[in-house]
């Protein structure tokens, strides 16, 4: 009997995807190759990585040759893969506790929070609007980064401003990857749920994030998952501008509640608007926000964080 038009697809769709996976096997053994060469050229007696894919080529490599492996963990996942890498590393660095938290072996984990450049405390600007703000959510448009929470915000406190302050709302990011245009579009229609939706701007992806933060007054940062770490915290909490953030994952970390930042639960679009209210009629709120969180945020240097990996190249 002849095949039909959607078994022989799917048949070439499984063949497809047997073949990537070999391709994928048949490259970690010809990298695992070469970076044993350039261990024996170089002496080199440790080996830290960054990635799933680095990790197991290292791991394979140690069959081979003797020397440190250090594995650093940026996500929040426990695959098998990550565990075969956990088990053969010497040492583990977590990008928070969040990350840490994840693994039995606590000695083999150091926590190592990501470090950004630092700002002078005078180029810092408080609130000195006189009613205009400016509101982003920063990141790749995704579901789980929570763009709808913020557009739900952005349309409520549009359609019952009346006009007391003069403020703007700005998705900065874009799509990125294949199969996020349909959540675009969804993202777009949701933004023209209010007569002043004008007032809500999609600014596509940009490459100057110093500027990007500079302009804006209020950074959200609603994430429906757990972030491993929250980068857009702390580069918020740097350029001195308050930031509205969900409270679970490595976020927890880096925020004190109504102290250096303001936590809402995941998709609370309405605790949201009340928060993003509370900062802008409130100027020693906005002010008390800002600068504890610039304050708070100094141990997060790009100093700190390399004396921390070198301590542990030193140490084992």
């Amino acid at each position: 009997m002849d095949k039909s038009f959607i078994e022989e697809t799917a048949e070439s769709a499984v063949t497809a995807t047997t073949l990537s996976k070999i391709r994928t096997i048949l490259k970690i053994f010809v990298y695992s190759v070469k970076l044993r060469g350039l261990i024996k050229k170089y002496e080199i007696n440790i080996v830290h990585t960054n990635t799933l894919k680095s990790g197991l080529i290292t791991i394979i490599t140690k069959l081979y040759c003797k020397f440190k492996h250090i594995y650093h963990d940026r996500t929040d996942t426990r695959s098998k893969i990550n565990n075969l890498i956990y088990s053969n590393s010497d040492k583990i660095i977590a990008i928070s506790k969040y990350v840490g938290g994840k693994y039995n072996e606590k000695e083999k984990v150091k926590v190592v929070y990501n470090g950004v450049a630092l700002r002078k405390e005078k180029d810092i600007k408080l609130y000195s609007k006189y009613g205009q703000f400016k509101i982003g959510i920063i990141g790749r448009l995704a579901p789980w980064k929570g763009q709808d929470t913020f557009i739900k915000a952005a349309t409520s406190f549009l359609n019952t401003n009346n006009g007391n302050y003069e403020v703007e709302f700005y998705v900065v990011g874009g799509s990125g990857i294949e199969g996020s245009s349909a959540y675009e579009e969804y993202l777009y229609k949701l933004s023209r749920e209010t007569i002043h939706h004008h007032k809500i701007k999609f600014t596509g992806y940009l490459s100057d994030m110093d500027k990007v933060y500079d302009e804006l007054d209020i950074i959200i940062a609603p994430s429906k998952n757990p972030e491993p770490f929250g980068r857009v915290i702390i580069e918020a909490q740097m350029a001195g501008k308050p930031i509205i953030s969900t409270a679970m994952g490595g976020v927890l970390e880096l925020i004190n509640h109504e102290e250096t930042g303001l936590l809402i639960e995941s998709d609370d679009h309405e605790s949201l608007e009340k928060y993003i209210k509370k900062l802008i009629v409130d100027q020693e709120f906005y002010n008390n926000i800002s600068t504890q969180g610039y304050k708070s945020v100094q141990k997060f240097n790009i100093k700190h964080h390399v004396d921390e990996v070198l301590k542990i190249y030193d140490n084992i």
